[in-house]
C-alpha cells in the first residue's frame, strides 16, 4: 500500500471533509444533535479504505440535503397554512 492510498488518513484531510460537512449542515439550516466533526468521527471508524471513507461521506452529505429539503418543505408549507389562516 503506498502513502497515498493513506492520504485520506491525515488530520488535514480529514478536517477538510468535515468542514464541507458543516457548511452543508449550514447550507441547509438543519438543526442536528450531531456536528460535522461527530459525523465524520463516526464516518472515519466505518471505513475500511478511501474509497469506501468518500462513499460514505458523499451519502452523508446526500442525505443532510435531502433531510434539509424535506424540513424547508414543511417549513413553507406550513408558513404558507399560517398565511392563509391569518386572512
Amino acid at each position: 500500500m503506498s502513502v497515498a492510498d493513506e492520504s485520506w488518513r491525515r488530520p488535514s484531510f480529514r478536517q477538510s471533509v468535515v468542514n464541507k460537512i458543516n457548511d452543508c449542515i449550514q447550507s441547509t439550516g438543519l438543526i442536528s444533535s450531531r456536528n460535522g466533526q461527530e459525523m465524520e468521527s463516526h464516518v472515519f471508524q466505518r471505513a475500511q479504505n478511501k474509497d469506501e471513507y468518500l462513499g460514505f461521506v458523499a451519502r452523508l452529505i446526500l442525505h443532510i440535503r435531502e433531510i434539509g429539503q424535506k424540513q424547508n418543505v414543511q417549513k413553507n408549507s406550513y408558513d404558507s397554512e399560517e398565511e392563509w389562516v391569518d386572512r
